[in-house]
């Protein structure tokens, strides 16, 4: 069948409605997390769920919010399609965004819908641009970012804002209060409801069904004949107009006269040019040449909640690291942190290697909102994330850039600089810093020690300044300081500045006062970055930095019927591409014929070379190897191969690292520290007689022994079995409870009574209570015959 409008199918509007919540893989809650910052979703309020794989999506409508002691806050949702209801977490929330799959609806505007700011042409962007700035201009007069403000204050921001950009006048007032509605209304993505709507054009239908179904007929059968143009459309149409049970539509494209005059030569022209490449060449050729040429083998200033004040820093750690992948020497990392003021909890952290940049501070911004993943820590947590209100930065150049303010006034952040020379205004990230360098870095194989003149109190084979660590192992002793630090008492955290608390038991007790959040969408900060590029897509498939990337969507766009190919003299079209320097295994791709943003994955081999890959990364990895060969890159097959090479340079490292053990001394320190809070934890002890009959696993001391039996394939084999009592059969053939401990132990004393009775017999003193008689010289040297002088 004829495809009439191209792509429409992938379009979020156009996919499979989800009727259950089972459908959309949301992540189950089992409680056994810390509480996060709330969500504010009012009663009545919409949002969409996608999927895990993007291709359901379920509409919601929420009714209630219940905040249940012991449990959390909970979402009442209903379906709007099914009319199911089912319970949602702050927590699940989070995830679902951070997975970038909760979308809330913001209001209906007009034209065409557009799935996301990146699928905006320029033209509407700038426009977008412009009307920020006049609603940017009043809230700053207003002196508030949360009230619509009075219509004077609105006037005079307006006239002022136009004269300093040399626009020749203001929007009018009602214009000027609608961008400012749409503002307040939309901060899920503000720029996008302030870009002036598409409109949907002429929805009026030129014929009826009965004949755009015949047209669509004879348009297919052109592309079927091995020659077929336009003409022989234009003839099979005649001929099916011809057929009695098409009388009706044959009077529809007649004339009073009963001359043929609808569809005219053009329109025909029109549907046929309309057919994507790959039903041409399905109808042509067959499915097998299709399938060969469009498809791709995947080989696949004191806070009065947490969140309020967030102060953000960098220092360089004093410790050179090396990559334990690609091999080379990175040198001494910088480390961005930001700490929230109130509770004292880390809520992420950041490692460069790079020049600290805009784009190293949407790392560590991202790191901090989102929800970390601890799978490579196991034991280990760190759920502290949310969205700051004031985050409190240095003077550094491009935290006060115009990129930066624009980033913030996007998620409504409120950004404050300090003072120069006062860096007490960061006094908590300040000391902190402090602290970790004296707890952890400076006690690291082959830290530098700050400065040249510590080292020389040191000796030689101390090997200051000599890169012992990779950099997965620095991330691992900083993952291991932070649990611990947020379990430790510290000072100025409590009722009082001078009592001491945790920074986890205040984050847990003042979370839930913390100012509401609105999700925020993953795809700005790969937007905000700056990291583009514009590609050809070809059977679903564009290269960025010679990285593969695919998504089935793609397949879709590169055979529209306004996509060109390479041809020799015809210039191929290319579509921008977005990528999150953080993560180079996913790049986004706008698509403005559809107006939507397709998310690409890496694929093949580029997929394990990219995944959880950051952009410097690969750019060291790419300089490395044009230094070795002075050669092109062809694929990252051969850019890993050389790189692994790199071994050989580093071959003292290595040798260093195996005469100090460092791993091993890094995996002893990892492990006692583990041990020591597990021991720490309070338990509740099996106290049953066939608990206490087996050995105590230190390790796990709430979990009993497990009873085992002769075989496993044992129907009632159970390794988790642990009963209450063993019954035995006493003499009259009854069952009794026993207690295998006691009875071990009348055992035996018994074997021992025995032993002592035997040595009487044979003229030996027995063995009293350890006692031992002096005089007995023949006993003396009988028990230590044999034994070394």
């Amino acid at each position: 069948m004829v495809i009439q409008k191209h792509g429409s199918f992938i379009k979020r509007e156009n996919l499979p409605i989800a009727m259950t919540a089972s459908e959309l893989d949301v992540p189950r809650d089992d409680e056994g997390h810390t509480a996060v910052q709330p969500y504010a979703l009012a009663a009545s309020a919409r949002f969409s769920i996608l999927n895990a794989r993007l291709n359901k999506i379920g509409h919601f409508e929420v009714v209630s919010y219940a905040d249940h002691d012991g449990v959390g806050g909970l979402f009442t949702v209903q379906n709007v399609i099914s009319h199911s209801l089912m319970h949602l977490s702050n927590w699940q929330i989070s995830q679902l965004e951070r997975q970038g799959r909760f979308i809330p609806r913001e209001g209906e505007r007009k034209g065409k819908v557009v799935e996301s700011s990146t699928a905006l042409d320029d033209d509407r962007s700038a426009a977008a641009k412009i009307r920020l700035g006049y609603v940017l201009a009043a809230f700053e007069a207003n002196g508030d970012q949360h009230s619509m403000p009075s219509n004077l204050v609105i006037k005079r921001s307006a006239a002022k804002h136009a004269k300093e950009t040399g626009q020749v006048r203001s929007p009018d007032l009602r214009t000027l209060k609608g961008y400012i509605q749409s503002y307040l209304d939309s901060p899920f993505n503000r720029l996008l409801a302030l870009a002036p709507g598409i409109t949907g054009g002429n929805t009026t239908k030129a014929f009826s069904s009965k004949l755009e179904e015949l047209l669509a007929l004879a348009v297919e059968h052109s592309w079927r004949m091995r020659k077929g143009t336009w003409k022989t459309a234009k003839n099979r149409f005649h001929r099916l107009l011809a057929l009695k049970e098409n009388a009706d539509v044959r009077k529809e494209a007649s004339d009073e006269h009963g001359n043929l005059i609808y569809p005219c030569d053009r329109t025909i022209q029109r549907r046929r040019a309309d057919v994507d490449h790959f039903t041409r060449d399905f109808l042509r050729f067959g499915q097998d040449a299709a399938m060969r040429k469009h498809c791709i083998k995947v080989p696949q200033m004191l806070p009065t909640a947490p969140l309020d004040v967030v102060e953000m820093d960098y220092t360089t750690l004093d410790i050179p690291v090396f990559d334990d992948r690609f091999n080379f020497i990175y040198g001494k990392p910088s480390i961005g942190v930001m700490k929230d003021r109130m509770s004292g909890v880390v809520l992420g952290f950041a490692i460069f290697f790079e020049t600290l940049s805009f784009e190293t501070f949407l790392q560590l911004l991202e790191t901090s909102i989102y929800p970390k993943d601890m799978s490579a820590y196991p034991g280990l947590t760190h759920p502290f994330h949310g969205t700051p209100l004031v985050i409190v930065v240095d003077n550094e150049s491009h935290l006060v850039s115009d990129d930066m303010r624009a980033l913030c006034d996007h998620l409504g952040i409120q950004l404050r600089e300090t003072r120069p020379g006062e860096p007490n205004m960061k006094g908590a990230v300040e000391r902190f810093f402090r602290t970790f360098a004296d707890a952890v870095i400076h006690n690291l194989p082959g830290a530098t020690m700050s400065n040249p003149q510590r080292r020389k109190a040191f000796d030689k084979d101390r090997d200051l300044g000599v890169p012992h660590l990779t950099l997965r192992e620095l991330e691992g002793c900083i993952q291991h300081f932070l649990y611990e630090y947020h379990r430790t008492p510290h000072q100025g955290l409590g009722f009082l500045r001078t009592l001491r608390d945790t920074p986890l038991s205040r984050w847990e007790a003042m979370i839930g006062q913390s100012a509401p959040r609105r999700p925020i969408d993953p795809e700005l900060f790969a937007t905000v970055a700056g990291n583009t590029h514009y590609a050809a897509i070809h059977n679903g498939s564009f290269v960025w930095d010679h990285i593969t990337y695919h998504d089935e969507r793609l397949t879709v766009v590169s055979t529209a019927p306004t996509t060109r190919f390479r041809k020799a003299g015809v210039e191929t079209t290319k579509f921008k591409c977005f990528r999150n320097p953080t993560d180079l295994g996913h790049a986004y791709v706008s698509v403005p014929e559809l107006n939507m943003t397709i998310k690409a994955h890496a694929i093949g081999a580029d997929a394990k070379y990219a995944s959880g890959l950051r952009l410097y990364q690969h750019r060291k990895a790419m300089e490395q190897w044009r230094k070795k060969t002075k050669a092109p890159i062809t694929n990252v097959a051969d850019l890993e191969a050389m790189l692994a090479s790199f071994a050989d340079d580093l071959k003292d490292v290595y040798a260093q690292r195996k005469k100090q053990r460092t791993a091993e001394a890094f995996a002893k320190f990892y492990a006692s520290g583990s041990k020591k809070l597990a021991r720490s934890q309070i338990v509740e002890v099996a106290y049953s007689p066939a608990a206490s009959s087996e050995r105590i696993d230190y390790a796990s001391p709430v979990k009993a022994a497990p009873v085992r039996t002769r075989s496993q394939a044992n129907p009632r084999h159970n390794m988790a079995d642990t009963p209450e009592a063993i019954h035995v059969r006493d003499e009259d053939g009854r069952l009794v409870p026993s207690d295998p401990l006691l009875e071990a132990m009348a055992h035996h004393k018994r074997e021992e009574k025995a032993k002592d009775e035997a040595r009487a017999d044979d003229g030996h003193p027995a063995e009293v209570e350890g006692y031992e008689d002096p005089d007995d010289i023949q006993f003396l040297l009988d028990k230590h015959k044999g034994d070394e002088e």
